[in-house]
């Protein structure tokens, strides 16, 4: 189980640089990487293509992220 200093750690190295590089290779890092994308969106509501694609790229950008939203989604 993944406490929250492991994962606060994690999140902390991809965004070493100050910046969001990419996904990590390792899975379980990246299952965390991506739980964290997707709280940035509300559970058991329905969202239109457009919504998700909305929330997804302010959440890349906030982290300055070299990804697009197109990336996080596949």
């Amino acid at each position: 189980m993944n406490t929250r200093e492991h994962v606060q750690a994690l999140l902390q190295r991809c965004l070493q640089s100050g910046r969001f590089l990419g996904f990590p290779k390792n899975p379980d890092h990246l299952d965390i990487v991506l739980a964290v994308a997707a709280s940035r969106l509300e559970r058991r509501r329905p969202y239109a293509e457009g919504e998700i694609n909305k929330a997804l790229s302010e959440g890349l950008e906030s982290v300055h992220a070299d990804v697009e939203h197109v990336t996080l989604r596949r």
